[in-house]
């Protein structure tokens, strides 16, 4: 990453570093994927469509 730019990971990358943290990467941990986690109002999409649609457009939701 281009060290001139300000970027928050990079910063917390090297503190951590010289806190004398260590990084490991776990080939073998079981991930426990669940889809829209963060927005649990998605969850709606699959359990009561209706709903979701009407608050979607009721409330712009959905919006990117």
């Amino acid at each position: 990453m281009d060290e001139a730019k300000d970027w928050y990971d990079t910063f917390i990358s090297k503190k951590s570093i010289e806190l004398g943290f260590e990084n490991y990467v776990l080939m073998n941990a079981p991930v426990w994927h669940r889809p829209h986690a963060s927005r649990p109002w998605k969850q709606l999409k699959y359990t009561n469509p209706l709903k979701y649609y009407f608050l979607k457009f009721w409330k712009g939701l959905d919006k990117i």
